[in-house]
């Protein structure tokens, strides 16, 4: 017996196949003569993309390095700072066309649009706000599955302010 297994939309990963191959061997109990079964799976419409903004100050006034921010030490390695303090952790579920705002250190905005995506990347439009409400970013990333992209740059109590986004989904 043959069994397709089909995401619409997404990528099967080996772990969904296996756990079908599994459920689908039980009905050659119940019918003869089974040739070739498709399954077609789809995730569920709606919120089903999460980003994670994690703000992190980085400067040389400390040596120290944040144990929280192990998972994205590998990219922040490449700063010229040798401190880094994770200031905060968000998460937001958003769907294809909407916008998060998070707020930030230092009364700034970091504005997260989901403008798309396919099984290797999300396309997100992110604009940072100083605390006057003017616009210093605004780009548009490409972000690979749950992956991170580090922003960095505005100016912070002596260092600067670099936003790890990481696209879930």
């Amino acid at each position: 017996m043959r069994v397709d297994v089909v995401g619409l939309k997404f990528e099967v990963t080996d772990a969904i196949r296996e756990y079908a191959d599994s459920k689908v061997e039980k009905l050659s109990r119940y019918f003869d003569g089974i040739q070739l079964i498709t399954i077609r799976l789809a995730q569920p419409a709606g919120r089903d993309f999460e980003v994670e903004l994690v703000v992190v100050h980085a400067s040389n006034a400390f040596d120290a390095v944040d144990p929280k921010l192990r998972p994205v030490m590998q990219h922040l390695r490449f700063v010229k700072f040798k401190g880094f303090k994770q200031l905060s952790k968000q998460d937001a579920s958003l769907g294809r066309g909407q916008k998060h705002t998070y707020n930030v250190a230092g009364g700034r905005k970091v504005e997260v649009q989901l403008l798309g995506r396919d099984a290797k990347a999300a396309k997100i439009r992110v604009q940072v706000f100083d605390p006057n409400g003017s616009k210093t970013l605004d780009s548009t990333l490409s972000v690979h599955r749950n992956k991170t992209f580090m922003v960095a740059g505005p100016r912070y109590d002596g260092g600067v302010l670099i936003f790890p986004l990481t696209a879930r989904y």
